[in-house]
């Protein structure tokens, strides 16, 4: 127990502080202060002791965690860091391709005045578009084909400037020739002008562009019909690989 004058620890039974002096008022229905209570600096001490060495360890996790997001989070990603470009180097000329056809999602209805049937083979009016010059409309009448013709029908009116052609059947230079190939192709419009076209007997795709008239005044349809064809060394088969505008 302590003097409750100068707080110097005595002993229990003392009646008087050695210290000070002080009479000690000692009852005895008051309990004795057990050995816990004798001590109270030292459980301060670690009440202290307990607070700070939680206050270094949350100190240290923080640490820690600036540290991971400032060398993964603040750092840029190998992945997308720019590296020397490398000299480039001129490649040998080559032959220029046939450009691709433009992409076209403006035709509605393809239809034809009649179709080459084979068992087999596809030689359906949208081959006319499928933007594959490998593949071919072909008519099936069993002359050369003058007459026939093909109708292409838009989503909505569209002026045309200029149409590009593959006149023939493009798959090989071969069947090109064995084939019949359109020389002239009338082109009529809805608004019911026409415009005749004459094709070179070219194993590509030709472009023509369209009379001022035709160019100014959109069109619903577009009607394509075979006015003379080059005879095929093989087949009275009259083709047309494309069409694109």
């Amino acid at each position: 127990m302590f003097c409750p004058e100068c707080g110097k620890e005595i002993h229990p039974q003392a009646e008087f502080c050695p210290e000070c002096g002080k009479k000690i008022d000692i009852n005895p229905e008051t309990p004795r202060e057990t050995s816990a209570e004798l001590s109270p600096p030292a459980k301060k001490y670690s009440k202290f002791l307990i607070f700070f060495l939680s206050f270094i360890f949350l100190a240290i996790l923080a640490g820690a965690g600036f540290y991971y997001w400032q060398t993964n989070l603040q750092s840029p990603s190998p992945s997308v860091t720019s590296q020397p470009t490398a000299p480039q180097v001129s490649p040998t000329p080559q032959p220029t391709p046939t450009p691709p056809l433009a992409s076209q999602d403006k035709i509605n209805i393809i239809s034809a005045s009649s179709t080459l049937v084979i068992p087999n083979y596809d030689y359906s009016p949208e081959k006319i578009n499928d933007k594959d010059t490998k593949t071919a409309w072909c008519e099936g009448k069993e002359d050369t084909g003058e007459g026939e013709w093909i109708l292409l029908v838009f989503n909505q009116p569209i002026k045309i400037e200029t149409l590009r052609i593959f006149s023939g059947f493009g798959k090989t230079e071969e069947l090109f020739m064995e084939n019949n190939r359109p020389r002239k192709i009338e082109i009529e419009f809805s608004n019911k002008r026409r415009t005749t076209l004459e094709i070179p007997e070219k194993f590509e795709i030709t472009s023509f562009d369209l009379p001022p008239e035709v160019k100014e005044e959109p069109t619903i349809y577009l009607k394509l019909t075979l006015k003379k064809v080059s005879k095929g060394t093989k087949y009275n088969d009259t083709c047309i690989s494309e069409v694109d505008f």
